[in-house]
């Protein structure tokens, strides 16, 4: 990466170093940058950018001729968020100062100055700007940015500052978008010559106005002559409908179905559901609001057009309507793209986790299989999760983690290396909550307000699993501090208020009691298409 600078200032201003740069430069294709996101739903705001083991490159490009700002936040919000404000004046000079917000005001100007210019540039529409930092600064204002989840918060004014610096107010020009920074890129890879589209579309579904919908459609597999495989899946989302459509999962259905199944929407889990899909558990794909374009590994393919192809397919969509509004239709789904050109391995997509606590899940295969990819799913409380792996009794290396969780952004995460997962091995997807905002109980649920803890694996070779799960027992809940009666409805009400949970010494006991090696209440629950097998977990002892 280079650039040619002619003039360098450096100047002292009220205080503080400012760097600022006269610029005449050739500038690099932002093609050549390994990520790229579009902040803004009008793509006014784009923003590249890559790194290495030490430092950061950005490169924001905004339709404005006055400044613009990017800042990294812990909560989407402004307050305590570190800021890089840039902007090139009418004499082509760039201005870059690096600051931290108190509040919602002007953000504040950082004693100590950790952004170095690379370039800036202007023409009648747009201004460009390319700095770098240090992913770690060692600045008490600076945020330190690791792999996971990064709060992005944008803004951009018509207006450059004023002469004594003051700033005029962005208004609505301004926005929040959750991105994983620091994510290995995936290599390009050149399409095959032949290839085939298999389009899973809604068709206007109402959306009521309330939170959550889940709605299934089935749609009838494409008549394959010969095996191919699924080497990429591209989202198709209404406009405007970008944050509405929050996941999608894509199951078959292993067993012969009636026609009245075929090609039809409904509601999902209702009891007015055909009574087919049920069965049509099998995951063959999943994807998430922030995911983007899945592209599959050079090497493998989720395969279709084989003797063991579903005999139909439901797409699972979750609506997530915040604000209740009324009077709205979706026709969103996926696209698949599938090729006859096969490639060496049959890939797969196994689901582990639960909705109330962690799953381990067992693979039956004498070689094992390799984990490429892994989707989080977590409901409004996730603040973190992680896929834990163990061996012979032995934690080894997390297969992959997310301290900063955001349940706007859950994409497919391409692991740096591929782990192999062999028979007697344990994963565990384990969930951090945080509910101290709200008053009331959380439930496990399908619902927005309800919460899941749950990891869609992407593995191969592919084999006869689906889901493996562990879930603990109303008998070994009954249980704990208090020997409640031990049959009906109203078990979990009595486990909950008739225990005092405000107690460390009552939360200590029970994390001890559900993570003990060898608990017996807690059953697996795996899944091989239609059939479930069953057994009791392993318990894992929590080192920490």
């Amino acid at each position: 990466m280079s650039a040619l600078l002619t003039i360098t200032h450096v100047i002292i201003l009220l205080g503080y170093t400012l760097l600022f740069v006269y610029c005449n430069v050739t500038i690099l294709d932002a093609q050549n940058f390994t990520h790229s996101v579009e902040l803004d739903a009008e793509n006014r705001y784009h923003l590249y950018w890559e790194f290495d083991d030490k430092n950061i490159t950005f490169e924001v490009s905004v339709q404005t001729l006055g400044y613009v700002g990017l800042g990294f936040s812990t909560n989407g919000g402004m307050a305590g968020s570190d800021i890089i404000i840039g902007w090139v004046d009418g004499k082509g000079k760039v201005h870059v100062w690096d600051c931290h917000a108190l509040g919602n005001q002007q953000p504040e100007v950082d004693t100590i100055q950790n952004v170095k210019v690379i370039y800036g540039s202007q023409n009648s529409s747009h201004t460009t700007i390319r700095f770098i930092r240090s992913l770690q600064t060692c600045d008490r204002n600076d945020t330190a940015l690791a792999p996971g989840t990064v709060r992005l918060i944008w803004a951009y004014h018509e207006n450059d500052p004023d002469e004594n610096g003051l700033m005029g107010y962005h208004a609505e020009s301004r926005g929040t978008r959750s991105v994983l920074l620091l994510v290995a890129s995936r290599p390009i890879i050149e399409s095959p010559d032949v290839i085939k589209d298999m389009n899973l579309i809604n068709s206007q579904v109402p959306i009521p106005n309330r939170r959550t919908l889940y709605w299934c459609q089935s749609f009838e597999l494409p008549k394959l002559n010969r095996k191919h495989h699924l080497i990429r899946v591209e989202p198709v989302i209404q406009p405007g409908h970008e944050f509405l459509v929050h996941h999608i999962v894509v199951y078959g259905c292993l067993r012969p179905v009636s026609r009245a199944a075929v090609n039809f929407g409904h509601p999902c889990y209702h009891r007015a559901m055909p009574a087919d899909w049920w069965h049509c558990n099998a995951v063959l794909l999943a994807w998430s609001i922030g995911g983007g374009v899945h592209e599959l590994p050079s090497h493998v393919g989720i395969p279709f057009g084989v003797p063991d192809d579903p005999t139909l397919i439901v797409m699972e969509t979750h609506y997530d309507n915040p604000s209740n509004h009324a009077g709205i239709r979706d026709s969103s789904g996926l696209r698949l793209i599938l090729t006859p050109e096969l490639r060496q391995y049959d890939a797969g997509v196994f689901q582990t986790g639960t909705v109330v606590s962690g799953r381990q899940s067992m693979v039956n295969r004498t070689e094992g299989i390799h984990s490429i990819g892994v989707i989080f799913h977590s409901h409004l409380l996730g603040r973190g999760i992680r896929l834990r792996h163990f061996r012979n009794g032995r934690e080894l290396e997390l297969i992959a983690e997310d301290k900063t969780y955001d349940f706007n952004l859950q994409v497919l995460r391409y692991l740096k290396e591929e782990r192999l997962v062999l028979p007697g091995d344990g994963l565990i997807t384990e969930c951090v909550y945080n509910s101290s905002q709200i008053a009331t109980v959380t439930f496990g649920g399908l619902r927005t307000v309800q919460e899941m803890c749950l990891s869609f694996v992407l593995y191969y070779p592919r084999i006869n699993l689906t889901e493996c799960s562990t879930i603990p027992s109303q008998d070994y809940l009954n249980n704990f501090r208090n020997p409640l009666q031990r049959h009906g409805t109203n078990w979990v009400s009595r486990l909950i208020f008739r225990v005092d949970w405000r107690g460390e010494d009552t939360r200590r006991e029970f994390q001890m009691y559900t993570t003990r090696t060898g608990t017996p209440g807690f059953q697996a629950q795996c899944r091989n298409g239609p059939q479930y097998y069953m057994g009791h977990s392993k318990g894992y002892s929590d080192p920490h």
